[in-house]
């Protein structure tokens, strides 16, 4: 995203808190553009904490503009002291940031050297910092120095790092500020009451890298972000937006400011009204052609390689969370090298929704859209990148993935407070992800307004202990979000739990009932995907192809097969039990052998394993030991091994006759 700010003189001096000083604004007038900004920094610069491309100065160049050219030397754990563990002097980002030539230097270093094996030497830091001003200073480019106080660190601090240090280096800052004639910025107070923004009690997530982003941005122009026009934070270069509906643009901006947007041959104006902002383009065939965005005003805001197709909402827990690479403490996914090395697909995008749980709806969200190619591929939710690769050449449009999911999280987190209230749960404080309606307000209410085709889900491992509840709450967020969208019929496809020792057959009940009470939803069965000892298993290739499977049919309307067999009658004769199907496709067959998995029961309810073989389109399945069969179980275990499926390769869900 570039924003065109007009080159014209910023007026007046900005007066900060603090007991900071006045610090006069950069002058455009004053420099050839682009005015170079050198962010010289630890970790916190360069972006740990935030998601991929939001650091602080990121977000700062998107705010800036292309008339000015900001760049990111931040090196993590580094020190300002050169008698620290690792000091920033001794780093190439260091000579880096002087040949850069910079126009303005941005100084926030000093975080790391409060660890107390480097807080022993407090008494060289003030010496040390006035030698790393002093050397911007007489670059040939004599750029103006801003120095930072550091980002606050709320008790008890981590990675040694502490509050009591930083308290210590403010007024050798501010002091050094006077000396030296520089001006100040003051990341301190612009979090100091937003510690939910320093998740790890040192790093801001995205959210927080941008409070400092408009921080750095209001000292260095003059001007207040608030009042700037910005589009959404879905609106990014690279976004896909969906086809064939009409569709919304909105964002923020100064209360009497004109707004006008241009994309795909339309333009729409506005008039910004309580600091918001919303246009509606006519719906739009799908377009491979990257195209330009332009929303102007008094500034202009150039977004890029735009596509319109269609967008999926990918969201759940950890086994949609789970990128394609690696991740510490989880087994390598299988295959995923060669996916990821030939991942050569521009029409697929995916949108990262950040991890925020909120008291309150957030009106935005910071992430950025990633084209899928080998680089970023990896970082892509795995499942929905399966998904997508394997849609995408079928329906021959682009494919976005919105990816909105949290590892370790409940249904009632992504369920609005209203439905929550009339499930009978009580919506109280909001501690952590897992409150109810948390996620909901955090992660899902910021994307209602942008038109969606459909929602993958996989979810459920975390209300593996309240299955029956999970009976009613699953189906309530299913209406909940369609709702919201405005979209009766959403396409709603969900991932069934994978096999595993912890993981009880009454929550893939749970969900298998919820495709009878909600209507044009999906289950993608994976009993044969699964790990018993791993609640992530490693085969995530079939469960986004199988997703896609059912999407092509109830999104896209294919004559396929898009389910394995599920249950659907038992009639008793005799001594056997008869079964019948929806989903037989090509025919059932028992994969590998004989058929497995089966019990059965009389009137004493004392199940025990059963012979089962196919006739035609039903299952047969008796036992010696019960004479007066009264009920029929499948794949009843946490682990089931089973292996009834149709001869379109999809396996069979575990059910029981004798449901409760």
């Amino acid at each position: 995203m570039k924003t065109h700010v007009p080159l014209v003189r910023c007026l007046g001096i900005l007066l900060t808190i603090g007991g900071l000083l006045r610090a006069e604004p950069i002058k455009p007038t004053d420099y050839k553009a682009p005015i170079k900004v050198a962010c010289v920094g630890d970790s916190i610069t360069q972006g740990a904490g935030a998601a991929k491309g939001m650091s602080y100065p990121a977000q700062l160049q998107e705010l800036l503009g292309d008339a000015w050219k900001v760049g990111n030397f931040g090196v993590g754990g580094r020190t300002l002291m050169r008698s620290g563990d690792f000091p920033y002097w001794n780093e190439a980002a260091f000579r880096q940031a002087q040949e850069f030539n910079p126009d303005v230097v941005v100084i926030m270093l000093g975080t790391n050297d409060t660890k107390p094996q480097n807080w022993v030497h407090k008494d060289q830091f003030e010496k040390d910092y006035r030698d790393l001003v002093k050397t911007f200073q007489e670059l040939k480019s004599k750029p103006r120095i801003f120095l930072c106080r550091a980002v606050p660190v709320p008790e008890p601090g981590n990675f040694g790092i502490n509050e009591a240090g930083i308290q210590e280096q403010i007024p050798i800052v501010d002091r050094l500020a006077q000396e030296l004639k520089t001006g100040t910025i003051d990341m301190h107070a612009a979090l100091a009451d937003k510690f939910p923004l320093l998740p790890d009690r040192v790093h801001p997530n995205t959210e927080g890298a941008g409070v400092m982003a408009q921080t750095a941005f209001q000292v260095l122009t003059g001007m207040d972000p608030s009042k700037l026009v910005r589009p959404n934070g879905l609106f990014r270069s690279g976004a896909v937006l969906q086809r064939g509906v009409p569709l919304p643009i909105w964002g923020t901006a100064g209360d009497g400011m004109k707004i006008s947007v241009q994309f795909g041959g339309q333009n729409v104006t506005t008039t910004a009204s309580g600091g918001k902002w919303l246009v509606k383009l006519k719906p739009m065939p799908a377009s491979s052609e990257p195209r330009l965005m332009k929303i102007a005003s008094s500034t202009t805001i150039t977004l890029d390689n735009i596509l319109v197709g269609d967008v999926w909402l990918a969201s759940g827990q950890s086994n949609m969370e789970r990128q394609l690479g690696p991740r510490p403490g989880q087994q390598e996914l299988i295959g995923w090298r060669e996916a990821a090395a030939a991942a050569d697909f521009p029409l697929i995008r995916e949108y990262k929704v950040p991890l925020k749980f909120s008291a309150t709806p957030a009106p935005d969200t910071a992430g950025r859209w990633a084209v899928c190619n080998p680089e970023n591929a990896p970082n892509f939710s795995a499942v929905g990148f399966y998904f997508a690769r394997d849609l995408q050449p079928k329906i021959k449009v682009p494919v976005g993935i919105i990816h909105s999911s949290w590892g370790g999280t409940v249904v009632e987190a992504w369920t609005s407070a209203e439905v929550l209230k009339e499930q009978g749960v009580n919506v109280g404080e909001f501690r952590n992800q897992n409150s109810p309606a948390g996620l909901y307000q955090g992660m899902i209410a910021p994307l209602l307004q942008f038109p969606i085709k459909g929602v993958i889900w996989y979810q459920g491992e975390s209300n593996n202990n309240n299955a029956r509840d999970y009976r009613s709450r699953f189906p309530a967020m299913i209406a909940d979000w369609r709702k919201r969208w405005a979209s009766p019929k959403l396409p709603f496809l969900f991932v069934q739990i994978a096999p595993h020792k912890d993981m009880k057959p009454e929550l893939r009940e749970a969900q298998f009932l919820t495709l009878e009470k909600s209507e044009n939803t999906a289950m993608a069965v994976i009993t044969d995907a699964g790990d018993a000892n791993d609640i992530h298993p490693t085969h995530k290739e079939p469960v986004g192809v199988r997703l896609s499977l059912a999407a092509g049919a109830l999104a896209y309307g294919e004559k396929i097969e898009w389910s394995g067999p599920l249950y659907k009658g038992m009639k008793v004769s005799g001594d056997r039990v008869g079964l019948t199907f929806t989903h037989i496709g090509k025919g059932l067959e028992a994969k590998g052998g004989d058929l497995k998995g089966f019990t059965i029961a009389g009137a004493d309810g004392k199940f025990v394993p059963a012979g089962a073989v196919i006739q035609g389109s039903s299952v047969i399945v008796s036992s010696k030991e019960v004479p007066a069969p009264k009920a029929v179980r499948y794949g009843w275990e946490n682990v089931p091994d089973v292996n009834l499926f149709n001869k379109d390769g999809l396996p069979a869900s575990p059910f029981r006759t004798d449901v409760d």
